[in-house]
């Protein structure tokens, strides 16, 4: 039932509230449309009342009937809005249907557009709202600045004459060979997602101008100026020939087909919470598996061609219903509710996870670079989005997504770096859960978390290193139209050797194969070093080599000792292999007369990169593993200094993989301050009572491993079988310390693992005692805390702890 506003006492502000509701901007420039504005409440038709209309922004408040008296129910009276309210619903106001007028008090409204304003962006529709009048604008891709859309001569928002505003003017649109596309682009500039046409004047001649003849569309452009037709003012028609249309929203729902949308909260009319119109009641979506699929289908829906997902409620808690969650669109649907969801109010969500989204009428303009490399290629991932930069999380990160970043930079080809490799950033974290394919062309468009949800720190920020040519998969020898690549590897630096000759790739058989071979396939990749592997999955095709023997200088594995080409008696599974690394691992150390002298080099195998693995020390030309009695960080820290970086977490155990042949060292026992494992008291060289079961492993950082931003508390995990278990340390004034487990339950578990990215955990089952001071005791948190810091504690230091106590934990 439709009825009008009184005017009683309608001392607010309530005129630019109702235009803004029916989609006039709230900034005045040029008036050029007047109407009565009618809150939907059912489905017939009776009139509304008003007296003492104020003015305010977007509108002139006209009472005692100035634009005629309606019949039947006055519906409102005693309005009072402050003017900022996006519905009169929010207004003070007496109750629906209590008033004391005539109709000699209706209550109209002169509500005015800005042109200026009106130009910046689609406006925000709800098919459920305005009545008599819908207009949109679309910023012109031809010589016309800008096009205003509105339709006239129906009471149903979602249908009418099409007439547009151009020089100041309403005029119509011919309806020569107007069709469904043609309207099925007015109907998306509109905020529909489809539309049928009307032809003959259906809704009434229009009057002045007809600005557009013979328009015809494909039913892909965004707006109708992109589609071909006379020139603007050219006709040969009248007004009985005006062209008209009925539009719609393709649901999933076919007893709510006009499924109405809305923005709120958001800076802009392009960005808000999103809230749908759903039985005549207006409520929120729940963030759960909200993405920028979701996003786009959204913005779809409201004109917008792009959109970005945000969760926990980033523009404002809603209320009243929450009507969908679990929604997890395509990215293709022409509407919310043909995606895949819960049924509608079904959810175990409350509004602080409200989804939102940032929509656009181009390309979501994310700006790339890379900050704390050791040149213009390398770096920690930064991205600026709406004029502030923050990072990335580790999480999942892997060469597919530093491909896309390369990419975005200009770069054909890159490697992801983890664990804050380039130092940690500042401000927010944007991305996590980062899932590219590879081929993508933007990180937009990969696979990930809503933005700015990662429960992550700045010590996992994303690195890359990226390369002006595919260094690490195709690259022609010297001289010669022989390539290399790496295939079956866990990473892009280590893999099967294959090697391409006579237009076919084939492989390598192992037979001789020796680390300087491996060398010299690794120098022809753009690597500087490279140790020879025969653990990766047997290829296929040709075995074009065998017998290699490199002396390791060769710029080609065609200049080494072979056999020629295609003789061998080998099987795919001697396929030879290798592990290449980007920095030269050649120290010449001053040894102790203490334990082991004469290591060469050390290196890294097994990890899923070049800074975690199995260390491999290489005495007397010979490499072998080192024995993990005694192993710890600082071992591990000297170990990582031989080999570039600032510092190391131990690992026992075989973490990375058992060895095979020499165990070199065993009982090592570093200060932390030498340069070399050969300046730490050990066993002699080759003398040890291990097993490669007990091969130590080491993570390298370039600065203080997990070091945290300053004022800010850090904890890692020590001594586990897996990287989500072991003894708690955290790390206060310049040095990492333990936990006392007096008082430690689930709930200092529950904070413990939400700093280090997981969601719940449990107590080891076995003793892992630190060394070193004891930092924390009496540990007392409420389960909510995401950090330790701030849970109830002793004060730091104050403990009559010993190390069995320390605390051990595995995380989920």
């Amino acid at each position: 039932m439709f009825g009008l506003l009184v005017a009683a006492s309608f001392l607010g502000h309530p005129a630019g509230v109702r235009c803004r509701v029916a989609d006039f901007t709230p900034f005045l420039i040029t008036s050029f449309h007047s109407l009565v504005p009618l809150p939907v409440i059912s489905s017939s038709t009776t009139p509304v009342s008003v007296s003492d209309y104020y003015n305010r922004f977007g509108g002139t408040a006209q009472g005692s009937a100035n634009y005629g008296s309606g019949t039947g129910v006055i519906w409102l009276d005693e309005v009072n809005c402050l003017g900022n309210e996006i519905s009169i619903d929010q207004c003070e106001k007496n109750e629906w249907g209590e008033h004391n007028c005539v109709h000699s008090e209706d209550a109209g409204v002169n509500c005015t557009i800005s042109i200026t304003q009106i130009f910046t962006s689609p406006r925000v529709h709800t098919t459920q709202q305005i009545e008599s009048t819908r207009v949109s604008t679309t910023p012109s891709t031809s010589m016309h600045d800008s096009v205003i859309i509105q339709l006239v001569g129906s009471n149903d928002g979602s249908a009418g004459r099409v007439e547009i505003f151009y020089q100041e003017q309403w005029g119509t649109v011919c309806d020569d060979q107007w069709d469904n596309n043609d309207a099925r682009v007015i109907c998306r500039m509109l905020g529909f997602s489809d539309g049928t046409s009307t032809v003959g004047g259906s809704y009434g001649p229009g009057n002045g101008s007809i600005w557009l003849d013979e328009v015809k569309c494909s039913g892909n452009e965004q707006s109708i100026t992109e589609c071909t037709s006379s020139p603007w003012g050219s006709t040969d028609c009248k007004h009985s020939e005006d062209a008209g249309v009925k539009c719609g929203i393709t649901s999933a729902t076919p007893s709510n087909p006009l499924l109405a949308i809305r923005l709120v909260g958001g800076n802009t009319t392009s960005s808000g919470r999103v809230e749908i119109n759903y039985n005549n009641k207006w409520g929120t979506v729940c963030h759960d598996k909200w993405d920028d699929n979701d996003a786009r289908v959204v913005c779809h829906m409201l004109g917008y061609s792009h959109g970005i997902a945000f969760n926990a409620a980033k523009y404002g808690m809603g209320s009243g219903d929450i009507w969908l969650d679990e929604v997890n669109c395509t990215g293709s649907e022409n509407s919310i509710a043909d995606c895949p969801k819960n049924s509608w109010g079904v959810h175990d969500c409350h509004h602080g996870e409200d989804a939102g989204v940032d929509c656009s009428t181009n390309e979501i303009p994310v700006r790339i670079r890379l900050v704390g490399g050791e040149n213009a290629s390398s770096g920690r991932v930064e991205l600026n989005l709406n004029g502030e930069w923050g990072t990335i999380c580790d999480d999942g990160w892997d060469n597919n997504d530093a491909l896309v970043i390369c990419r975005m930079l200009g770069y054909v080809d890159g490697i992801g770096l983890s664990y804050g490799w380039y130092g940690a950033g500042t401000g927010k974290i944007f991305l996590d859960e980062v899932n590219c394919v590879g081929n993508e062309t933007n990180i937009i468009y990969c696979k990930k978390q809503a933005w700015e949800s990662s429960n992550c720190d700045h010590g996992e920020d994303a690195s890359v290193q990226c390369f002006s040519q595919k260094a690490m998969t195709v690259a022609p020898s010297i001289a010669s139209d022989v390539s290399v690549r790496l295939a079956g590897g866990n990473s892009l630096s280590r893999g099967r050797v294959e090697i391409h000759y006579n237009g076919q790739w084939g492989t390598i058989c192992d037979d001789s194969w020796d680390d300087r071979d491996a060398q010299v396939v690794c120098k022809m990749l753009g690597y500087v070093d490279g140790s020879a592997s025969r653990t990766f999955q047997a290829g296929t095709g040709p075995i074009w080599l065998d017998q290699v023997e490199c002396q390791g200088s060769e710029a080609s594995i065609e200049q080494c000792v072979r056999n020629r080409w295609g003789i061998h008696d080998c099987s795919h599974s001697e396929d030879a292999g290798v592990e290449c690394s980007m920095t030269t691992r050649i120290f010449t150390t001053t040894p102790s007369n203490r334990g082991a002298q004469g290591i060469q080099q050390a290196r890294l195998i097994g990890g899923n990169n070049f800074t975690v693995g199995r260390l491999e020390v290489m005495i007397n030309n010979v490499w072998g593993t080192v024995c993990d009695d005694n192993w710890d960080d600082r071992d591990a820290t000297v170990a990582c200094r031989m080999l570039g970086f600032s510092s190391g977490i131990g690992y026992r155990n075989a973490r990375f993989g058992s060895g095979t042949g020499q165990i070199w060292l065993d009982e090592l026992n570093c200060t932390g301050t030498e340069i070399s494992l050969s300046q730490c008291v050990s066993s002699n060289a080759g003398v040890h009572d291990c097993s490669h079961l007990e091969d130590a492993s080491m993570q390298c950082f370039r600065r203080e491993a997990t070091e945290p931003t300053i004022g800010t508390a850090s904890i890692r995990l020590i001594g586990g079988q897996n990287t989500n278990e072991g003894r708690v340390e955290i790390y206060h004034q310049g040095q990492w310390g333990t936990i006392c487990n007096n008082n430690w339950d689930m709930k200092e578990i529950i904070v413990a693992c939400r700093m280090l990215g997981f969601k719940k955990g449990n107590m080891l089952n076995r003793i892992i005692p630190g060394i070193g001071i004891i930092w924390l005791s009496n540990v007392d948190c409420s389960g909510s805390e995401i950090s330790l810091e701030q849970c109830s504690k002793s004060d730091w230091g104050v403990h009559d702890c010993q190390h069995e106590q320390d605390v051990a934990i595995i995380c989920q």
